[in-house]
């Protein structure tokens, strides 16, 4: 099945849904079936996740990956902060994409002075404008190909990129979605395909 290994980075200037002017975000992915839940960080607008794990899917040339940004409340549910949708067809194999999503949407939740502004700024704007999204949220991503993409039939199955990417699998455990939460380990990718040449790699 097809891969895509991702890594949530960042966000800057989410919505503050809190009554204290802020928000505990985190993040949600959903890819086909296959989906992820972040760690959540408490009081921050601009938080930082530095999470990596991957999720497969099952057609390459028709799925979407669902960002939702929420912000974590201890009694009720949880505020939308933004939502985003990420095509997938321009990934080459092998090569990380890693680039800024713009959120759509969400809500300000129990923070009423955020809530009682943005009404008034939508009656300020002409009927034609109501549509425009008040959330200024930006959520950064990193995706890479792992078994899809441009580039990848002229590859071997065989290749160092997807010795590597078992390599790690074996390493850390991944499987199917496989999570590692809060964490972003570091591989000496060399001495990985350069023992995958010598063949004590499967």
């Amino acid at each position: 099945m097809p891969t895509v290994a991702v890594r949530l980075l960042s966000a800057v200037s989410l919505l503050a849904a809190d009554i204290n002017g802020s928000s505990d975000p985190y993040c949600t992915f959903k890819l086909g079936e296959a989906s992820y839940q972040s760690k959540r960080i408490p009081h921050s607008l601009n938080p930082t996740w530095n999470e990596s794990f991957e999720l497969e899917f099952k057609s390459a040339g028709s799925e979407k990956l669902e960002l939702h940004v929420f912000d974590h409340d201890a009694v009720g549910a949880h505020d939308s902060l933004g939502t985003a949708i990420v095509e997938l067809g321009d990934l080459i194999v092998g090569i990380e994409k890693t680039f800024w999503v713009k959120l759509e949407g969400g809500e300000t939740g129990e923070n009423i002075v955020a809530t009682i502004g943005n009404m008034f700024k939508k009656r300020k704007k002409k009927s034609a404008d109501v549509a425009v999204s008040l959330n200024k949220g930006q959520v950064q991503i990193g995706l890479t190909a792992i078994d899809f993409g441009y580039g990848y039939h002229e590859q071997s199955c065989d290749s160092p990129m997807l010795r590597l990417h078992r390599a790690k699998s074996a390493m850390f455990g991944w499987g199917s979605a496989s999570q590692l939460r809060g964490s972003n380990p570091t591989i000496n990718a060399k001495h990985i395909m350069r023992t995958s040449r010598n063949g004590t790699i499967a």
